[in-house]
C-alpha cells in the first residue's frame, strides 16, 4: 500500500506525457465532489433505463414467475453492492481510476492489454444504448408529427435498420456530443436529473397499464411454475448470474467515479441504497406493465419506448400524443445519463490512460462515440431482418 498512498504526494503538471495527464493523476480535493445523492443516482440510472426495464423477459423466458424474478433481482442486486463496494475501494481511499490501479496489478505496459478490452466493452455498449436512444428521440419526434410517425422506409430488406430508426440514431448522437464535454465531477447533478425523470416515467407507464387492464396488473407474477425443484434451483443460478453480469462494467469501473467522493461513506453507503432499492424498482415496472398489457392486449410490451409507440399508433389524440412526448424526453434523457456515465466518459478514462499525452477524458468520449457507426448497433437488434 506503500505505493498507492504515495500517488497522493504527485504533484500534477499543466502538461501531459507519456505516463500521466491531469485526468488520470490522484484527484485534487476541489475536484472531489460528490457526495451520497451522487452515488444513489449512479447506481439509479443503471438501474432506471430501457435494457433494466426488460431485463425481467430473459428470466421469464426461463419458466419463472414475475415473483421469483424479483426474489432473483433481490439476491442479484446484494452480490453486485457487495463487488461495486470492494471494485471502488482503492478510488475511494487513493482517489485513483481503474486504469491506474492496472498499473500497480500488472505495470505501466502489462496494464494496456487490460485497458484496451475495456475500452471496446465501452464501445460495444455506447453503441448498444445509443440505439436505443435513438428508439426514444423517435418517440418524441413521432409525438410532434403524424408524418414521421408514418414515415416510409426507403431501404433494401437488406439493411437491417428502417428510415426512421436511422433518423433517431443520428440525432441522439448529435445531442450526445455536449454531454461528453462535462467533466466527470458535475455528473452528480446530471444523473440525479436524469433518474428522477425515468423513475417518474416508469411509475407513469405502470400506472396507465394498470388502470387500462381495469386495475389488474395481470398473471405474470403469479403464474404457476411447472419446473422442478432442480431446474428451478439452476434458472434462479441463471438468473442471477445473467443479472450480475448485465452490470459487470458499472461494477468494475467503480473506481472511476468512486475517486470523486468527498468522503468515502458516501461512496458506500450511496452504492448500497442505490443498488438495492431503485434496481427493484425499475423491474418491478416492467413485469407488471408486460403482465397488464399481456392481459389486456394479448401482446407483450417489454421495452417503455415500445408502449409509448403504441399509445400513438392505436389513437393519435392530444392526450396520447402529450403522454408520448414527456414519456419519450425522459427516456432519452436516462439514456444519454448512462450512456455518458457508464460507457462514453468510462471509455473516456480508459484512453486517456492509454495514450495521456495525446487524449483526455473528452477526447477519448469523442472517440467512442465515433466509433459506435462502425459498430453497427442496429445488426444487435433488428439481425433478425436479414433474409
Amino acid at each position: 500500500m506503500g505505493f498507492l498512498q504515495s500517488l497522493n504526494n504527485i504533484i500534477v503538471l499543466d502538461e501531459s506525457n507519456a505516463m500521466q495527464n491531469k485526468d488520470i493523476v490522484p484527484i485534487s480535493v476541489n475536484r472531489r465532489r460528490w457526495k451520497y445523492f451522487g452515488y444513489i443516482s449512479y447506481w439509479g440510472i443503471n438501474s432506471l433505463c430501457a435494457v433494466t426495464w426488460s431485463a425481467g423477459s430473459s428470466l421469464l423466458s426461463i419458466g419463472l414467475n414475475g415473483s421469483q424474478t424479483m426474489g432473483i433481482v433481490v439476491v442479484a442486486n446484494l452480490l453486485i453492492s457487495i463487488a461495486a463496494i470492494l471494485n471502488s475501494m482503492y478510488g475511494s481511499e487513493y482517489h485513483i481510476g481503474y486504469s491506474v490501479f492496472q498499473r500497480v496489478v500488472f505495470g505501466i505496459r502489462g496494464s494496456i492489454f487490460g485497458i484496451l478490452i475495456r475500452v471496446l466493452l465501452s464501445v460495444v455498449w455506447f453503441a448498444s444504448q445509443a440505439w436505443l436512444g435513438g428508439l426514444c428521440v423517435n418517440v418524441v419526434l413521432c409525438s410532434w408529427s403524424r408524418a414521421y410517425l408514418n414515415m416510409e422506409n426507403t431501404f433494401p430488406e437488406s439493411v437491417n435498420m428502417t428510415s426512421q430508426e436511422l433518423c433517431g440514431f443520428v440525432i441522439y448522437l448529435v445531442i450526445t456530443i455536449p454531454f461528453l464535454m462535462i467533466p466527470p465531477e458535475f455528473y452528480d447533478y446530471f444523473l440525479a436529473i436524469g433518474s428522477t425523470a425515468i423513475f417518474f416515467v416508469g411509475m407513469g407507464i405502470t400506472i396507465w397499464a394498470v388502470k387500462d387492464n381495469n386495475n389488474h396488473y395481470g398473471t405474470l407474477m403469479n403464474v404457476a411454475v411447472t419446473l422442478s425443484s432442480s431446474e428451478k434451483g439452476w434458472a434462479w443460478m441463471y438468473g442471477i448470474n445473467s443479472w450480475y453480469s448485465s452490470l459487470v462494467a458499472g461494477i468494475s469501473n467503480q473506481s472511476d467515479y468512486s475517486r470523486f467522493n468527498t468522503k468515502p461513506r458516501h461512496s458506500y453507503i450511496g452504492t448500497i441504497v442505490g443498488t438495492n432499492v431503485t434496481g427493484f424498482i425499475v423491474p418491478l415496472f416492467g413485469i407488471i406493465c408486460c403482465s397488464a398489457m399481456l392481459e389486456k392486449y394479448g401482446e407483450e410490451f417489454w421495452m417503455p419506448n415500445d408502449i409509448c409507440m403504441f399509445w400513438l399508433q392505436q389513437n393519435y389524440s392530444a392526450k396520447a400524443r402529450a403522454g408520448a412526448f414527456f414519456c419519450g424526453l425522459g427516456l432519452v434523457f436516462s439514456q444519454l445519463s448512462i450512456n455518458c456515465v457508464g460507457n462514453g466518459i468510462s471509455g473516456g478514462m480508459d484512453l486517456a490512460a492509454t495514450f495521456p499525452r495525446y487524449i483526455n477524458i473528452r477526447r477519448g468520449a469523442m472517440i467512442v462515440l465515433i466509433l459506435a457507426w462502425p459498430t453497427q448497433p442496429w445488426l444487435f437488434y433488428n439481425s433478425k431482418r436479414e433474409s
